[in-house]
């Protein structure tokens, strides 16, 4: 009797004993998921919740943006105005960035943004070379030099044209404003008001457009 009591003593903790060897790990994961899950969710889902209200942010932003644009384009008789920014790319084997001319925003006739984007800066040297200095470059087609921002001015089938640059808070220069004539008899005389206004629009617009810029990657 004795015998047989201890014989059944270890059989049962022979059977618990596998039982629990093969629990084990079966715990041990699902600690190691707890712990995996207290330590990343929170996190991950803190990123997405501030990438979607980023994303938030520069949809509305986009959309006052293209609304100050429309303004624009109807008070000075515009056929396009749009918004350009500078970002930087691919990099040379010497490691130097070029830096390149984007559409980020554009609104009235033509608006297809082929062709916009990844525009090598060197392009506009003549519009950058007078809008870095904070002046308004304005021209019609027929005194704007031969050359490739020419090219750029033809293709695009405008008869006269104006940038202006835009800064962010910091006074680092992000973009630039355009006004777009298809017919010249439709730009207007510049004047000291119109530049004013335009400075004005710029400053306004620079505020939002980095807003709708997020981070920006290249």
């Amino acid at each position: 009797m004795f015998f047989t009591g201890i014989a059944e003593l270890l059989v049962w903790v022979g059977t618990n004993l596998v039982k629990s060897l093969i629990l084990i790990p079966v715990f041990l994961i699902i600690y190691a998921a707890v712990l995996f899950i207290n330590a990343y969710v929170p996190g991950y889902v803190g990123t997405l919740t501030s990438q979607h209200a980023d994303l938030g942010r520069a949809i509305a932003s986009y959309a006052k943006l293209d609304a100050i644009l429309e303004i624009e384009k109807t008070k000075y008789h515009a056929s396009r105005a749009a918004l350009f920014r500078f970002h930087d790319s691919s990099k040379d084997a010497s490691q130097m960035a070029f830096y390149f001319v984007s559409v980020a925003s554009i609104v009235g006739e033509s608006t297809d943004t082929e062709g916009l984007q990844d525009l090598n800066a060197s392009i506009f040297r003549p519009v950058l070379d007078v809008i870095v200095k904070g002046d308004i470059w304005f021209h019609v087609r027929k005194d704007v030099p031969q050359g490739p921002f020419k090219d750029f001015f033809v293709k695009r089938g405008d008869q006269a044209a104006l940038f202006l640059i835009m800064d962010d808070l910091e006074g680092h220069p992000i973009g630039m404003l355009s006004l777009e004539w298809l017919s010249a008899p439709d730009a207007p005389p510049m004047t000291d008001a119109m530049k004013g206004d335009l400075k004005g629009t710029a400053a306004l617009v620079s505020g939002y457009f980095s807003l709708a810029l997020i981070k920006d990657v290249p």
